[in-house]
């Protein structure tokens, strides 16, 4: 969530709001599919584990995993689902400014995205030693599913109409180079994940394998950076202020008062 929200302040920084609500909106109905989902799992399987709900037979829910599977596919920016014309409307609305940094930074942020997307459904579908029968929630909890995914499937492309109605005019066409580039990354992502956790037993992928990874695992070092200012700078100050207020601002005052009393 965090990671689209960036792109639509980026697509704002841009100065294309057209591509920024764009993406709000598309991003509404995947977004909701994958949460509903993630809930129809955790109903399932009495956890939040992703591991608990593979073993409890989480791939054997079928139209809750296949819903999964396109949301998963919009979030990824994969031609024709919504997610891929709206992160497109991004990527061409930066690339105009000459903003290189952040194309490339939006294009990486597309990659990861594809990769962690999929983490989930390859965990979701590799076959376990042990396996419950999976079975469906009620409809109740997976008709919305399949609205939603529907719906993913096919707003994306009322792109120029969104446009219309947001400020009069369509967004610009596709830029074929920068969708088959980006589509390319996102497709990159997928078999990284699929490589990752598609096969054997791994809980931990081949990125987070990586020495660099040692960074996010670390939190990028931010509680021990403020464990540093508390100890060494907030507290070494405060001894300083307590030792100048003990001996020089209360030795001036008793000092005053002892005048006093001997005079």
């Amino acid at each position: 969530t965090i990671s689209q929200l960036g792109y639509m302040v980026l697509a704002f920084g841009a100065g294309s709001s057209q591509a920024s609500m764009f993406h709000l909106f598309t991003h509404a109905f995947y977004k909701a599919l994958l949460f509903l989902g993630a809930g129809s799992f955790i109903h399932h399987a009495a956890s939040n584990d992703i591991f608990d709900i593979a073993k409890n037979g989480g791939r054997g829910m079928r139209i809750t995993f296949w819903t999964t599977v396109v949301g998963a596919l919009a979030l990824a920016g994969i031609y024709p689902f919504s997610g891929f014309f709206s992160k497109d409307a991004i990527l061409v609305a930066v690339h105009s400014t000459g903003f290189h940094v952040g194309f490339v930074i939006v294009l990486f942020t597309g990659l990861l995205t594809a990769y962690y997307s999929f983490r989930v459904v390859f965990l979701l579908a590799r076959k376990q030693e042990v396996q419950h029968n999976g079975h469906d929630s009620p409809e109740v909890m997976t008709t919305p599913l399949i609205i939603l995914a529907v719906v993913t499937c096919f707003v994306g492309q009322w792109e120029g109409g969104f446009g219309h109605y947001l400020a009069g005019a369509p967004h610009g066409a596709i830029h074929l180079d920068i969708a088959i580039l980006s589509t390319v990354l996102a497709f990159a992502g997928i078999i990284l994940a699929m490589a990752s956790f598609a096969f054997g037993k791994n809980e931990e992928g081949l990125v987070d394998r990586l020495p660099i990874m040692e960074i996010p695992k670390q939190k990028y070092y931010l509680d021990d950076f403020y464990y540093w200012i508390t100890q060494k700078v907030v507290l070494g100050f405060s001894f300083i202020c307590a030792y100048v207020d003990r001996h020089f601002v209360d030795g001036a005052v008793n000092g005053v008062a002892d005048t006093v009393r001997w005079k």
